[in-house]
């Protein structure tokens, strides 16, 4: 399945630095850290925007994202790519950094597609998948079989800001 053979690209690691940041950021609320990587975000881009004619935003839990007052993935690279939000997230599961790696990868699937007006996803050929962290990989491919799922047929790859 073309889902299944995308590359995963990302652009730091997950250290303590980065850590911090999205303690800060996510749990604590701290929307003013958003644009702190939108030039590292613009470079990388810059080179890649020919390949896809999607990007497609893990959407975030709505009420953790009412609560914090922003949605986090599309606070932190909305302004650079060009978001196609064709995923909600239907059900709110526990925040990530609490789950080991096997409740991580057990997660029933909270993601359902809501394709856009005017937005045919059967004429695409590649598309990246976003999301901020790559732990396990399980929240990525769920959203990547749910796209499949919905008949779209595209090569994905997936892009995280930190790994």
């Amino acid at each position: 399945m073309p889902w299944q053979k995308g590359r995963e690209y990302y652009l730091f690691g997950y250290h303590s630095l980065m850590q911090t940041y999205f303690e800060r950021y996510k749990r604590q609320g701290d929307v003013r850290l958003a644009p702190l990587f939108q030039y590292d975000l613009a470079n990388w881009w810059r080179t890649r925007h020919s390949l896809y004619d999607a990007v497609i935003p893990v959407p975030g839990d709505p009420k953790r994202s009412l609560q914090r007052g922003f949605e986090p993935v599309i606070q932190l690279i909305g302004d650079v790519f060009p978001l196609t939000l064709a995923l909600t997230k239907t059900i709110t599961t526990p925040e990530q950094a609490q789950l080991n790696r096997h409740d991580r990868l057990t997660q029933p699937q909270p993601f359902r597609w809501q394709p856009c007006r005017g937005m045919n996803g059967h004429q695409w050929r590649r598309i990246l998948i976003v999301d901020d962290i790559y732990t396990t990989g399980a929240t990525l491919h769920q959203a990547m079989h749910v796209i499949h799922q919905a008949g779209v047929a595209a090569a994905m790859d997936s892009w995280t800001l930190a790994r």
